[in-house]
């Protein structure tokens, strides 16, 4: 491209409006990167956490356990079950969705240079922020949470006395596909071993 065809090129309006998109995006991308804010399979954590990695790990797995529990306590009432253990495993942790405020500016100049060439200069300018409530022991507060995703089953494996049982099989295929609304193929029930 010629010195030309790059003044045509910045005059588009469409062109403007893309770099000015890019550039808010960036901005954007900085903004969350610099912020202290953690959100992972184990929730939200703010800077230094207030609860150890190893607690919310043993959380999660109370939770798992009772869930487990519950579904083995359910698929012994199957008739001809027999004794059931089930194990779940999980794509990804729990994740909380947290409020942010999204503040933007957007300026602009124009200017012309002496040959009556104009051209128009904006820029934009954008903080993202999040919301937080109160305040806690350790002097910050706690995020206002919009949205709490629960974990997405990659797998249910049960494993039952009555197992060897097409329709033991079956029925325990089925409940577990009713309750969390997954496909078939994630569930898988094994007859147990003597």
């Amino acid at each position: 491209m010629d010195h030309l065809d790059l003044k045509k090129f910045f005059r588009n309006k469409d062109i403007k409006k893309y770099m000015a998109a890019l550039f808010v995006a960036g901005i954007l991308l900085m903004a969350f990167s610099s912020q202290p804010l953690k959100i992972g399979t184990s929730g939200f954590e703010e800077g230094s956490t207030n609860k150890k990695t190893d607690e919310i790990a043993q959380e999660n797995n109370i939770l798992d356990d009772d869930i487990e529990k519950r579904l083995e306590d359910l698929f012994e009432n199957i008739e001809g079950a027999g004794k059931v253990k089930v194990m779940i495993t999980y794509k990804s942790g729990p994740e909380k969705i947290v409020a942010t405020d999204t503040r933007s500016e957007e300026s602009s100049t124009s200017e012309t240079e002496s040959g009556g060439v104009g051209r128009e200069i904006k820029s934009v300018s954008g903080e993202v922020n999040t919301v937080i409530l109160g305040s806690n022991s350790s002097g910050g507060g706690d995020a206002l949470v919009v949205k709490e995703k629960t974990p997405e089953i990659e797998g249910i494996v049960v494993v039952a006395q009555g197992g060897g049982d097409a329709n033991v099989k079956n029925s325990i295929s089925k409940a577990a596909q009713a309750l969390f609304d997954i496909p078939a193929h994630k569930v898988e029930v094994l007859k147990m071993g003597e």
